[in-house]
């Protein structure tokens, strides 16, 4: 009947228009978030890392479709070594420690670094990050829970280093602490954030 073809022509009608009007939404705020991070690119770098954190393939996407992290690239490493420590309560620590440099034409502050241990099939098996700046000696290591070590180096300006403005050149120590597993065949240091 003509009501009929008539009232399925205005539903279909209503349906593209809410299409539409929500393809034109989503489009606005996918404008508006470029936008901001492209202004505050360490706001962007967060937010990468932060998903990526949660939904691993969208540091894959972020890396495959060139986005790059401009600040943490200036990070490098030296005199990286590990050893282990027994913990009274934890058993075997892998502790990882190092300097990050600053290989920028700028100051940087509170830089984070990430360990990550993988097994003999690619496998991440164990993670930290530990702000630059903050040291434990093997007594403590040996004492403290694991609640505590982590407390320990998760103070943004560092505890015995200040690195609140690492210059061009400069240096700042890091330790990152790992329950040892006994599947690692692999460890790697990297830089996690920075800011100028």
């Amino acid at each position: 009947a003509p009501g009929q073809v008539e009232e399925g022509v205005r539903k279909k009608g209503i349906l593209w228009r809410s299409f539409a009007y929500l393809s034109l939404f989503m489009l606005i705020v996918l404008l508006l978030a470029g936008g901001y991070f492209w202004a505050f690119p360490e706001d962007g770098q967060q937010a990468i890392r932060f998903l990526s954190d949660r939904f691993p393939a969208i540091e894959k996407i972020a890396r495959d479709y060139g986005y790059q992290d401009e600040i943490l690239h200036h990070v490098t490493f030296q005199n990286v070594e590990q050893h282990f420590v027994n913990n009274l309560l934890m058993g075997d620590l892998r502790i990882l420690e190092g300097a990050a440099v600053n290989r920028a034409n700028y100051s940087l502050t509170r830089i984070q670094v990430r360990g990550k241990l993988y097994d003999a099939g690619g496998m991440m098996i164990g993670e930290k990050v530990s702000f630059c700046g903050n040291l434990l000696a093997d007594a403590e290591l040996a004492s403290l829970t694991e609640e505590e070590i982590q407390k320990k180096l998760s103070q943004p300006l560092g505890s015995n280093v200040s690195h609140e403005r690492v210059k061009p050149g400069g240096q700042s120590p890091f330790m990152i602490v790992l329950s040892n597993q006994p599947a690692v065949a692999r460890t790697t240091v990297m830089a996690a954030g920075a800011e100028r």
